[in-house]
């Protein structure tokens, strides 16, 4: 609840072997880039797993490749997004959206792969693209939750009504469309409150800047419902914006 990784610790307590890997989410410096290929690498010739199973960009096209190349007998992939390369049209973007295809192209080269999807335009983006055949994909309804800890509860009947956004404050997650929508409806006199929570992701490209934060704060659209960033005080306050 807190978002905070899980401790190794309590990864042991519940009986999963832990093996740290240097990897770097957003790191593109090409010697440790290749330096987490090779870790990766190492430890599958290692453990000899008779599936990797890999999940998000990074471990997904580094974990393919070094399956690849270290003999493990079948991949499974997940996909649960493409990430901000394949939505944003800068010219960073473009260049990435190549080099990631071209990657993709050579990390699913495993005889014995099968590739997650949770939606159709991820699966058809890399089918596009000839990183994958259809006989390789696997289009599921989304990670789901676990309704024995997420109970479905009848909406209240609240005025006003509240609308809320959870997720990391990315532009590609659908967030400038929501501080305009409630702009636009709170000018159209609805009578709503829109809260945003959720975190700044300065090791995302498509993240917003803590600048853009505080104008949206000062225009008086949103509430915050959740501190976020340097200058912000974090727990349960509501702060308008």
């Amino acid at each position: 609840a807190t978002g905070e990784p899980i401790a190794p610790k309590k990864i042991d307590e519940e009986g999963v072997s832990y093996h740290p890997i240097p990897l770097s989410r957003s790191g593109r410096n090409i010697f440790l880039e290749l330096n987490s290929l090779f870790a990766i690498y190492r430890l599958i010739k290692r453990l000899k797993p008779n599936i990797v199973h890999l999940v998000t960009i990074k471990p997904v096209i580094y974990g393919s490749i070094a399956a690849r190349f270290a003999r493990a007998p079948a991949v499974v992939a997940a996909i649960p997004g493409l990430g901000y390369a394949f939505i944003d049209q800068y010219f960073e973007a473009r260049f990435l959206r190549r080099l990631i295809s071209h990657l993709y192209r050579i990390a699913f080269r495993h005889k014995n792969l099968k590739v997650i999807f949770q939606n159709e335009d991820d699966k058809n983006t890399l089918l596009g693209i000839g990183a994958l055949k259809e006989n390789q994909c696997c289009l599921i309804r989304g990670s789901g939750v676990d309704l024995t800890q997420y109970k479905y509860c009848p909406e209240p009947d609240t005025s006003p009504l509240i609308v809320v956004m959870a997720s990391r404050l990315l532009r590609d997650k659908g967030l400038l469309e929501y501080v305009e929508a409630a702009k636009i409806l709170r000018s159209q006199g609805v009578n709503a409150r829109f809260w945003l929570t959720g975190n700044l992701d300065p090791g995302n490209p498509s993240s917003i800047n803590e600048s853009q934060l505080r104008a949206w704060i000062k225009a008086g659209d949103i509430v915050l419902l959740q501190g976020v960033g340097a200058g912000f005080s974090w727990g349960a306050s509501l702060i308008r914006f």
